[in-house]
């Protein structure tokens, strides 16, 4: 007995066939520290380094939504379709959000040799919206 066309042709969810198309369109890197983000298995992005990237090359959405990065399956940056970036919040404010907590105030290292500390902001109610430099090694001006 030979089977209609219409049979011949369909795609059974359990069948190896199935499994190759899904493997074509999405496909898995088998060799470590690998992640495929392509449709093809070049270019692709590599967890130790991509030494073919070139200037066309890029990590982002294709559709109105945030492109998210996560550590220890925390998101911890967050960049908004409208270019808003997000550290350690999932509703960045401005053009550069980060949100802090607890005792911790949100900081900036700067180093030359010494490094400078700049805090945004403090951890005392009352005082948030202040912006203090608690230590530095040089002032503008200083020779």
């Amino acid at each position: 007995m030979t089977p209609s066309p219409a049979k011949a042709n369909t795609i059974h969810p359990l069948n190896h066939v199935h499994e190759k198309i899904y493997a074509f369109l999405f496909p898995v890197c088998l060799s470590a520290g690998t992640v495929c983000l392509a449709q093809n298995t070049s270019p692709y992005w590599s967890l130790s380094g991509n030494s073919t990237a070139t200037s066309a090359s890029k990590l982002s959405t294709t559709n109105n939504i945030p492109l998210r990065l996560f550590t220890n399956n925390v998101e911890r940056l967050r960049i908004e379709a409208a270019g808003n970036i997000g550290i350690a919040t999932t509703a960045p404010k401005g053009k550069l959000s980060i949100q802090s907590s607890g005792s911790t105030p949100a900081s900036i290292w700067v180093s030359s040799g010494v490094p400078l500390f700049v805090g945004l902001g403090e951890n005392t109610p009352g005082n948030a919206k202040a912006l203090r430099v608690i230590r530095c090694s040089r002032m503008r001006g200083d020779t």
